[in-house]
């Protein structure tokens, strides 16, 4: 069965200059710190799988800001 294509997000450079992205990165970020705090304290292994899980969906989002401008 062949691999479907990924799913990708193109952003213009008005949609990275607008409040509303500063807004979204800066909440990500924050995110991604609460939950780097979270995964240094012990847990059972599936609640740290899915801690992971939500840091590298977090990670993810904010690569986006990063990327060139289209």
């Amino acid at each position: 069965m062949p691999q479907p294509e990924p799913l990708k997000l193109e952003l213009t450079p008005g949609d990275r200059t607008s409040a509303l992205w500063g807004k979204l990165i800066a909440y990500h970020r924050k995110k991604l710190e609460m939950l780097r705090m979270r995964n240094d304290k012990a847990m059972p292994e599936d609640q740290r799988n899915k801690l992971l899980g939500q840091i590298a969906e977090t990670k993810a989002f904010l690569s986006l800001d990063d990327k060139p401008f289209v």
